[in-house]
């Protein structure tokens, strides 16, 4: 606390020195006041007493600390004396104040002896009021000596009543400083600091007032009370004690005790690899670590058994605590951590206890907790890795006979051989049944398949696995579910597995119905598979394709025989009825776990490239690939064998219509793969036949029944289908046609054994209309005409159109009722409004798949329909094809530089210009990022330096519309030309890559060919 100075002695002391000193003490007071001024804003937007009490307590500092040093700047003894009482009354408003706010701030409970000393003050503080009010006039409380200085030119003679003004003061100090050491006794020691600061500060500023108060003045410096300023360091203090010490004092202890009492153990390293800080439970998990400080992480990590990589930033690994011949599982999460600006400032591990989530048999993490686990840590950053799920053949048929024992011991063998074959870094998971499951950090899917090959080879019992990757933004579950599902379905295609026995019928279903399947699909699975690997098909979608060559078909067993085995051309309505086999195999297929996923690719297998095909008329890459992949496959099968109603072709015949058709009917980069597969395959040894021009204009016919329904109808007038059948006059049906049992299903049999009436043949729920309806009509004439429902004997409902008049049978001498009716169905204005439909449908389907073929940045073929595009004019044959590769130099300093948005309008600029500068038949496509490709088409005679001078002249023409973009980017670009040797997209495409980096290497802004 700060109180009145006592009297001094008179010094002198040089002007300027004094004027310097004074000066800096004004600046110092007026700082001191703002700030008090601006701590009671910010306490008085707290809640409650407290702050408000705070509030004015600091407002009080103030006007104390302005009062005082107006003081010391008047030489007129009434001013000094008014300004003097207005410094004595504000200091004991400060200190009730302050009470006010220690007692909220001590959670005093205010009781009945509380409040009576509260009023007892208050009233002591309106008669200090009156006394130092009336005190200017007369000297009552104190009076003041001039004396010879530059400024405080007063000192105080002290009186009887200003002595009681000061015990008052120190009274309510002491009760300041008596609950907060009452409260700091009864807190928890983590809290006492906050008090016992509070506590400190009071003292300290009452020490340094007595000083002042009571010790004689021996330098120039003492004429003034420091402890004035000392106000604002109080009110600081009690500001942070209370609002800011809880808050953010406490926060460091909390975390170190939450560090501390958390069941993980927790090791923190900097961002140079140094270990920081470590809590206890790490010691205990880790009884094998040597943990010692600024320990090095790799050291760490080399004794936990963790295999580490500068690259790594999240990793969840599997490790164990060696506590000498006991071991314990673990699991280690470690994060890197980084700053807002994605610097990196510690490296974090993370052990927890993972003997309950941890596999007995294997060692492995059991599903279920890991499920959980992925759950939580879904957002967290991870690494690309690798799934394989694997699982035993026959282990049923072991532990029926062996014992579950045995059964057992294998899963074991084969964990085993997984942790050992694996880096240190992968992570397995007990699935469910005997399901074994490895994450494998940063491999590829053809190291992961080459290391279960020799864990297969090494293994008791045939071993069956599938792999699929897992980018760092993918769903780790969705991922490991795909690696299920291609496991699941390669059960399905092993005949030793318990779960091929669906398979097995569903085949056989389908070997009845078409004697040439076995070989088919044998062939057709050959086949796939070599040209799955060409195309770079991941392990689970070759399982699909094996899978899909062995039921794409499916539907067939839907399709009545004398149809499918037919000798000749089939009609158009068996035609009809054939094409409906991808709809039945679709449903077959849908109405299977193991078959739902490839059943969209068996809806699918008989679309074409141009969409002329079915069901859906699908084009281009809309198409399953898998789809457009057995297309090719099965149409080359299909070719090069002998058939029931046609002669194989040979090879060379085949291969001509696979490329007579690529672009129209196949995916002229699938056809391309496949006929370069084939020339890397063994030629066949082909009998010498005459292959008649029937039997290859059978095979074009076959290929060429995509095309819509819309294509067969020639005529505009047709024999409308109908039924005739005649009623007596009850209505019951007497007579009939040949044509009755195909539309109704009802037989002539069945017509007199129910003595079925008109009404038989209605839903129950549209006779009561009919009837009534009826009734109305042929009362006004007798003939009626309607449209109406009818129910068949299989209990389907069809729409007719129905005629039906009254005449008087002369032979039975009765009314009779002829009745007609056709199927609204089968008539060829429904075709034709169909077909319409169909068209309105692809035109808008045309539409989707132009933007789906398109970069959606630049507007330009994105990659796959540049390479479609581009292989399907070299399959043709009839012009000569230069690619050009470019790539935009220096295009990270300008994204890093502009922004994102301005590098996306670079990009699309690219784009525009590079179209501009092709002709009409050229194309143009976005290979990704900031690479581009066009290919240039020219007639057979154009040479080489011709063409390449036009690759310059593009060239040319967008580097200088780049410079006047942007003067910092430039273009690179390689160009190649097809030849006999390079006559494939992946193989113009690598030689033209090859000669863009050359161009880079040189110097950037070149032009390789």
């Amino acid at each position: 606390m700060c109180f009145p100075c006592s009297c001094r002695g008179v010094f002198e002391f040089p002007g300027g020195l004094l004027s310097l000193f004074m000066a800096e003490y004004i600046v110092a007071s007026l700082v001191f006041a703002a700030l008090d001024v601006l701590l009671a804003m910010m306490s008085f937007k707290k809640t409650g007493i407290r702050g408000k009490a705070l509030g004015y307590t600091c407002i009080g500092c103030a006007l104390v600390d302005i009062s005082y040093l107006l003081s010391t700047l008047f030489d007129n003894v009434f001013i000094f004396s008014c300004l003097s009482s207005v410094y004595f009354i504000c200091i004991d408003f400060m200190l009730i104040c302050l009470v006010l706010f220690v007692s909220d701030f001590c959670n005093i409970k205010q009781s009945k002896a509380g409040l009576g000393h509260l009023k007892l003050a208050h009233l002591f503080f309106a008669f200090e009021i009156a006394v130092f009010a009336v005190n200017p006039f007369c000297d009552i409380a104190v009076s003041y000596v001039p004396r010879e200085t530059e400024f405080a030119k007063f000192s105080y003679d002290m009186h009887t009543l200003f002595y009681v003004h000061l015990t008052f003061c120190y009274l309510m100090v002491a009760s300041c400083i008596w609950l907060l050491l009452s409260r700091v006794v009864r807190v928890p020691f983590e809290y006492k600091r906050m008090y016992l600061y509070a506590a400190l500060g009071i003292v300290g500023i009452v020490a340094i007032n007595a000083v002042f108060l009571f010790t004689p003045g021996l330098s120039k410096f003492n004429f003034l009370d420091y402890s004035i300023l000392g106000y604002s360091l109080g009110a600081y203090v009690f500001y942070w004690a209370c609002f800011q010490y809880s808050s953010k004092g406490m926060l460091n202890l909390f975390k170190m005790s939450v560090f501390e009492n958390l069941d993980q153990g927790l090791v923190l390293f900097d961002y140079n690899g140094r270990l920081i800080l470590h809590n206890d439970m790490a010691h205990g998990l880790l009884p094998q670590v040597d943990i010692v400080d600024q320990m090095n992480i790799r050291d760490f990590a080399e004794q936990c058994g963790i295999h580490m990589e500068e690259r790594f930033e999240n990793l969840v690994v599997q490790c164990y605590a060696k506590d000498g011949e006991i071991s314990r599982p673990l699991r280690c999460d470690f994060r890197t951590l980084q700053n807002r600006n994605h610097r990196v400032i510690g490296h974090l591990f993370m052990f927890t206890n993972a003997v309950l989530a941890t596999d007995p048999l294997t060692g492995f993490h059991n599903w279920d907790d890991f499920c959980v686990f992925a759950d939580e840590t879904k957002n967290v950053r991870r690494e690309s890795m690798v799934v394989v799920a694997c699982d035993i053949v026959g282990l049923s048929i072991v532990n029926t006979a062996k014992g579950h024992h045995a059964g057992d011991q294998m899963i074991k063998n084969l964990s085993e051989l997984l942790r050992s074959h694996f880096a240190s870094g992968t992570y397995f998971i007990r699935g469910q049944d005997a399901m074994l499951i490895a994450l494998v950090l940063r491999g590829s899917e053809n190291s992961v398949l080459e290391m279960m090959s020799q864990i297969e080879k090494k293994f008791e019992q045939k071993v069956l696995y599938a792999v699929s990757s897992c980018d760092p933004d993918a769903v780790l579950l969705e991922s490991i579910d795909l690696a299920v599902r291609g496991l699941r379905q390669k059960k399905l295609l092993d005949r030793n597995s318990s779960h091929s026995v669906v398979l097995n019928s569903l085949v056989q279903a389908l070997q009845e119905c078409d004697s040439d399947t076995e070989e088919h699909v044998r062939r057709t699975q050959t086949m796939g598979a070599e040209l799955g690997r060409r195309i770079g098909l991941s392990d689970v979608d070759q399982s699909n394709l094996s899978l899909l060559c062995l039921l794409h078909d499916i539907g067939k067993i839907g399709v009545p025989l004398e149809i499918l085995n037919k000798p000749g051309k089939l009609t158009s309505e068996e035609w009809d009825v054939l094409r409906s086999h991808p709809m039945k195999g679709y449903q077959i297929a849908k109405s299977s776990a193991e078959l739902e996923g490839i059943a969209d690719m068996i809806l699918h297998h008989h679309e074409r490239w141009d969409g002329a095909g079915y069901p859906d008329g699908l084009s281009c890459e809309t198409i399953p690939l898998l789809s457009r992949v057995i297309a090719v496959v099965d149409a080359y099968d299909a070719m090069v064998n002998t058939r029931s109603y046609r002669k194989a072709l040979p090879q060379k015949m085949a291969i001509d219509e696979l490329k007579r058709c690529a672009g129209t009917q196949f995916d002229p980069n699938i056809v391309s793969e496949f006929l370069q597969m084939l020339d890397a395959m063994p030629a066949p040894i082909e009998k010498e036949t005459s292959v008649d021009r029937e039997s290859r204009d059978m095979v074009r016919e076959a290929l060429a029944q995509g095309d819509s329904i819309a294509a067969n109808m020639v005529n505009t007038v047709h024999a409308l289908k109908h039924i005739r059948y005649t009623l007596d006059e009850q209505n019951f049906i007497v007579g009939m046609d040949k044509d009755f049992e195909a539309l109704t299903g009802y037989s002539k049999e069945d017509v007199e054994r129910l003595h079925m009436n008109q009404v038989d043949l209605l839903p129950e729920e549209d006779r009561m209309e009919y009837m009534t309806q009826m009734v109305e009509y042929l009362g006004k004439a007798p003939q009626a005409f309607f449209e109406h429902r009818i129910r068949r004997k299989d209990g389907s409902i069809i729409y007719v159109l129905c005629f039906g008049r009254l005449y008087f049978d002369s032979a039975v001498r009765a009314g009779r009722a002829e009745i007609v009716v056709a199927d609204v169905a089968d008539t060829y204005s429904l075709r034709v409004m169909v077909s319409t439909e169909r068209s309105k449908v692809r035109v808008q389907q045309e539409q989707w798949e132009n933007a789906f073929r398109r970069d959606a940045l630049t507007g330009l073929l994105n990659r796959s329909a540049f390479k479609s595009d581009t292989e399907y004019k070299l399959l043709e044959g009839k012009t000569k094809v230069m690619l050009l590769m470019l790539d935009v130099d220096h295009f990270k300093e300008f994204n890093d530089t502009y922004g994102h948005a301005a590098g996306d309008e670079f990009l699309s600029l690219v784009g525009q210009t590079l179209l501009s500068t092709l002709r009409r038949n050229d194309i143009a496509g976005r290979m990704g990022g900031d690479e581009f490709a066009a290919a240039l088409f020219f007639d057979q005679a154009c040479t080489d330096e011709f063409m390449y001078q036009r690759a310059q002249q593009i060239f040319d023409k967008i580097n200088m519309s780049l410079n006047m973009a942007s003067r910092t980017t430039s273009m690179s670009m390689g160009a190649i030309i097809s030849n006999m040797t390079l006559n494939s997209f992946n193989a113009l495409y690598q030689s033209a890559d090859k000669l863009l980096y050359k161009s880079k290497e040189s110097g950037r802004s070149r032009l390789s060919v």
